[in-house]
């Protein structure tokens, strides 16, 4: 019990780390989730469903996350997310393995390797920084590829359709669509990807966290570029979602000076001699 990373401490002084961190923890909590279930359509057997993004605007760097289930079908190059002119086009394989085309970045159709889970919810994260796409699942880095420097133009985008020709529709459920105008580090990725965002975030320019729950429209939270809702094309479903992490509340600032917070003695707080890991968020 007297020792915190090898360094002889009072009783009252572990208890303090303890206490903080508990008071961290509990700031934070899980928030119920909606999201969208579109049905697919394979090589045109199927009602067409999918959300229109209306017109993204041109950009460079970059970096789109979604939460999404797979939910199967065996078409080659079913979209989950495209543009009209074909610049932008993440979809799979007929298998769940994904795959991404972008004519303005000059990348043919490439597989990227990841296998999708079918059923199980997935976070999806891709990252163009300069002449580098990235590929991030789950908020770990998973591969890259090399692209062309231009910039990615401004066109129509959907959610789960080919705009092209409305046959290549993926079947699968998406939550938390969120468009960058930058490319995002590995870091804030791996730490954010749970997390509820505002959409008051910098360079933010579509946030739908699929929390209307009915009707049509999807409100964009990002407040980057102004508000540019979707809207639902042929009633896909509302369905439970992804349950991201909300801050939820409050932190304790200290002055550095004489700010402290203590608590009483407990006995549920002596460790004994063995291990003991102790974590917190500062800023």
């Amino acid at each position: 019990f007297t020792y915190i990373c090898g360094t002889k401490n009072s009783k009252m002084k572990k208890l303090l780390f303890v206490f903080v961190t508990s008071l961290f923890f509990t700031s934070q909590k899980l928030e119920a989730q909606n999201a969208v279930t579109f049905s697919g359509n394979d090589g045109g057997s199927g009602s067409n469903q999918y959300a229109n993004m209306g017109t993204v605007q041109s950009f460079t760097d970059f970096t789109m996350e979604m939460n999404i289930r797979y939910n199967g079908g065996n078409q080659y190059y079913d979209r989950f997310v495209s543009s009209a002119n074909n610049g932008l086009s993440f979809a799979n394989n007929g298998s769940g393995v994904i795959q991404f085309y972008s004519s303005d970045l000059g990348i043919s159709w490439l597989s990227l390797g990841y296998q999708m889970t079918q059923g199980n919810w997935q976070h999806i994260s891709f990252v163009r920084n300069g002449t580098t796409l990235s590929l991030y699942v789950n908020g770990s880095f998973y591969t890259s590829t090399s692209c062309g420097s231009g910039n990615i133009s401004s066109a129509q985008w959907a959610i789960a359709s080919n705009l092209a020709n409305y046959t290549e529709n993926s079947s699968c459920t998406i939550d938390n669509f969120r468009l960058w105008n930058t490319a995002l580090s590995a870091t804030y990725i791996a730490a954010n990807y749970t997390n509820c965002l505002t959409g008051s975030e910098p360079n933010l320019v579509r946030l739908f966290n699929f929390e209307e729950n009915t009707g049509t429209t999807l409100n964009d939270l990002a407040t980057a570029d102004g508000v540019q809702n979707g809207t639902l094309t042929n009633s896909p479903t509302w369905v439970s979602g992804y349950a991201c992490t909300s801050a939820g509340g409050a932190a304790l600032n200290f002055d550095g000076s004489n700010d402290y917070c203590s608590v009483p003695n407990n006995t549920l707080m002596n460790f004994g001699t063995g291990d003991v890991t102790l974590e917190a968020y500062v800023n």
